[in-house]
C-alpha cells in the first residue's frame, strides 16, 4: 500500500463497511451520515437532497453536495455514485470489509465507485490546505447510479442544484479520458400465439414458433447496427478502433410447462448506440425494422420500450478535455488519450447543462459487479493528483 494514501485508504475502508447496495438502499442514509460528518471534519460545506419526494417506493434517496470556496467564480463540478450492486457470491475476501494486499484493495464498491470517493475527498482535503486553488469544487455523491440515476444524478440536474463551468463524471479509467458514453435501450417484444396442449398442437398457434424468424431477423439487425461507427476511439482491447452500435437479444420467456403451448412468447433486447446519435432517432430506427419484420412474417407481435439512457458527448478538442488531459498527464508523467464509452453513466444527466467528461479508477480487470471486486491505490493516487493539478492551474 501506498502510504501517502493513508487517508484515502483509512477512508474507503469505511465506506465499503457501509452496505449501500441499490437492490435494498437500506444503507443510503448511513453512508449520508457518515459523508457528511467526514466533510464538515475536512471544514467544507455540506448540504444533502433528499429526492424522496419524488421516489414512488418511498425510500430516502439522499443526495450530498460537498462544497471547496475558492476565491473564483470558475467552478467544477465532480460526480460520483455510492450506490453497488448487491456484493452476490463467490468472494475469497469478505464484500463488505476492505482487504489490502499490496496494491489492491477488495471489497463491493471498493473501485465502483467508492475508490473514487476516496480520490475526490483526498482531493478537497488538500486542497482546503492551499491558498491557491483556481476553482471551486462542488462534489455530488449520490444514489441509484446502478439504475439510471434519475433520483441521483438525475434529480439534482433536474432540480439545477448543480451550476459549473465543466464537470468531471467520477465513474471511468485512469488510462485515457472519456468524451463521450453510448446510449441504451432496454425493450422487450411479446410474440403472441395461441396456448393449448401439445399432444393437441393442430389447436394452438406456437409463440415460440413464431419467435423463430423474428430472432432471425433481429440477428440481422445486430449487424446493422454493428455497421454504425462513431468518431470517437473504442476503449483497449475494442474488436473495432471506434465506438460501434450494438443490438444483442439477451432474455427469452415463455412457457410453464413441458405440455403446454404457451400463449405469448417474450424477447428482451440490450441496444447501445454511439456517443453521437440521438435516441429519439435510433429507437424510431429500430421500430420501422421491427414493424416491417413483423409484416414480412405475418406475425402478432408488440414492441415495448422499457428503459433508455442518453447518449453523451463532448468535442475531444474541448478547453475542458484539453486541460484536464494535462492535469492526468502530469500526474500519471505520461500522456492519455480520449475514448468513448462502451456503457451509459450519469453524465448523461448533466452534459447538456455543461460539458462533462468521465474519468476514474475503474479498469477493465476491476471485477466490478462480480466477486472480488478491487482498485489499485495507485490509482487512487492518481486520480486525486489529477484533480488536485487540474485545480490549482
Amino acid at each position: 500500500m501506498i502510504s501517502s494514501l493513508s487517508y484515502e485508504v483509512e477512508l474507503l475502508s469505511r465506506m465499503v463497511e457501509i452496505d449501500t447496495n441499490v437492490a435494498t438502499g437500506e444503507g443510503y442514509r448511513e453512508f449520508a451520515k457518515h459523508m457528511v460528518e467526514e466533510a464538515r471534519h475536512l471544514g467544507l460545506e455540506v448540504k444533502v437532497h433528499d429526492a424522496v419526494i419524488e421516489a414512488t417506493d418511498g425510500r430516502s434517496r439522499p443526495n450530498i453536495i460537498v462544497n471547496l470556496n475558492a476565491p473564483t467564480d470558475r467552478t467544477l463540478i465532480l460526480a460520483a455514485h455510492y450506490d453497488t450492486v448487491p456484493p452476490g457470491e463467490g468472494w475469497r475476501y469478505e464484500p463488505l470489509k476492505l482487504t489490502v494486499k499490496g496494491n489492491r484493495g477488495y471489497g463491493r464498491g471498493a473501485c465502483d465507485n467508492k475508490g473514487d470517493i476516496a480520490a475526490a475527498f483526498g482531493a478537497l482535503r488538500e486542497l482546503s490546505k492551499k491558498s491557491q486553488v483556481k476553482r471551486n469544487v462542488v462534489l455530488a455523491l449520490t444514489p441509484d447510479e446502478e439504475v439510471g440515476g434519475e433520483l441521483g444524478l438525475g434529480f439534482l440536474a433536474r432540480k439545477n442544484l448543480l451550476k459549473g463551468e465543466g464537470a468531471v463524471v467520477m465513474d471511468g479509467s485512469p488510462e485515457a479520458v472519456v468524451v463521450g458514453t453510448s446510449g441504451v435501450v432496454w425493450g422487450s417484444i411479446m410474440v403472441q400465439g395461441v396456448g393449448g396442449h401439445a399432444g393437441y398442437p393442430h389447436t394452438a398457434v406456437n409463440p415460440i414458433e413464431k419467435a423463430i424468424p423474428l430472432l432471425e431477423g433481429l440477428k440481422d439487425y445486430s449487424r446493422i447496427r454493428g455497421e454504425k461507427r462513431s468518431n470517437l476511439p473504442s476503449p483497449p482491447g475494442s474488436p473495432f478502433e471506434r465506438v460501434w452500435g450494438r443490438f444483442t437479444v439477451t432474455m427469452i420467456k415463455a412457457g410453464v410447462k413441458e405440455n403446454v403451448i404457451p400463449n405469448s412468447c417474450e424477447i428482451r433486447f440490450d441496444m447501445r448506440l454511439c456517443p453521437e446519435e440521438k435516441l429519439s432517432s435510433a429507437i424510431g430506427e429500430f421500430r420501422k425494422y421491427f414493424q416491417a419484420l413483423v409484416k414480412r412474417h405475418g406475425l402478432k407481435a408488440n414492441l415495448t420500450i422499457l428503459k433508455q439512457w442518453t447518449p453523451s458527448y463532448i468535442d475531444p478538442k474541448h478547453p475542458l478535455v484539453e486541460e484536464f488531459r494535462e492535469a492526468v498527464k502530469w500526474a500519471l508523467k505520461r500522456e492519455v488519450g480520449v475514448i468513448g464509452e462502451l456503457g451509459a453513466n450519469d453524465a448523461q444527466h448533466i452534459y447538456r447543462q455543461m460539458p462533462t467528461i468521465t474519468y476514474g479508477v475503474i479498469r477493465g480487470d476491476s471485477n466490478i459487479h462480480g466477486a472480488d471486486e478491487y482498485v489499485r491505490f495507485r490509482d487512487v493516487q492518481t486520480v486525486r493528483d489529477a484533480l488536485i493539478k487540474f485545480c490549482l492551474e
